[in-house]
């Protein structure tokens, strides 16, 4: 059995559990997460979804005995972790993995930051490091120190068909010449989003509707705008603007829609998302409506 440990926030480490799965050919899998959207059919036709207790996450002992009882429960050969070389609390140093099969997804993360976790605890031993962007230096110099094989993989999305519902949406909106916001995260980084395209739209004296793609609750005023869809990128081909944070997942499928693509970048704990866009940045023409990078 294969356990891809997907612990963090949003949707992204989900969205990357698919993504590997996909790409690698790796059937069945087990994917342990906080995020009670992988209930959703999209995740569960491809996935077994095993959900963290939200209780347990202020608790790391409680947390640590209970993943310790998942693993001889399920009693894996292999564990993909994603992101965090040893877990987003360090739990992974505390962890029996003996006789296990360990393999990380490594992408581009505040290694100074999460080095405070990581840098101090044991680290599980990895067969192979699947590095999905460049890594922040110290980084990719660690985890060659940690794994038998590091190798570059360019991660490719599973088609995934439209419920009818979702269907009914995006028929909904084809025929119309519109804007995209594409978000996750919280509601204030979706509003925050809604007006840097408003923002676009007065410069530009633009009246083309605004859509939403989020599955968080916006007020009420926002409710004919926004569109309950997973994924999005159906719309993609056919949005005027699309405007989005500067997450890992969001930045690589809109990799070929740079031209009308407007990302915002977020402050998180560990993930960088300014050091992505400004990479991404640096390799499109100049725009004088994109957004200060300044944190």
């Amino acid at each position: 059995m294969l356990l891809y440990y997907a612990v963090g926030g949003g949707l992204g480490h989900i969205t990357r559990a698919l993504a590997v799965q996909h790409t690698l050919c790796l059937g069945s899998m087990v994917v342990m997460t906080a995020q009670t959207a992988i209930q959703q059919p999209a995740f569960t036709d491809r996935i077994q979804p095993l959900l963290v207790p939200p209780k347990l996450a202020a608790d790391k002992p409680v947390y640590l005995r209970w993943l310790q009882q998942q693993l001889e429960l399920w009693q894996p050969e292999q564990i993909i972790l994603d992101t965090f070389p040893v877990g987003i609390l360090g739990e992974w140093s505390d962890i029996s993995l003996a006789a296990i099969q360990v393999n990380h997804v490594a992408r581009y993360i505040k290694w100074p930051a999460y080095a405070r976790y990581a840098g101090c605890r044991e680290w599980p031993e990895f067969s192979i490091t699947w590095q999905v962007e460049s890594l922040h230096p110290q980084q990719q110099i660690a985890l060659c120190e940690h794994s038998s094989c590091v190798q570059s993989l360019r991660l490719e999305d599973p088609c995934i068909v439209p419920l009818r519902a979702e269907r009914r949406m995006i028929e909904g909106v084809k025929n119309t010449d519109f804007w995209l916001v594409v978000h996750s995260g919280a509601q204030d980084e979706i509003l925050a989003l809604v007006d840097y395209a408003e923002q676009h739209c007065r410069q530009i004296k633009c009246n083309l509707p605004i859509f939403i793609v989020t599955s968080t609750a916006l007020p009420k005023r926002f409710a004919a705008r926004v569109l309950a869809l997973y994924p999005a990128s159906p719309l993609f081909d056919v949005a005027e603007r699309i405007y989005s944070g500067g997450g890992f997942n969001v930045m690589r499928q809109l990799q070929h829609y740079a031209a009308k693509h407007y990302p915002m970048p977020f402050d998180r704990t560990f993930d960088d998302q300014y050091h992505r866009v400004a990479e991404w940045r640096n390799q499109q023409p100049l725009r004088k409506t994109d957004v200060s990078l300044d944190s």
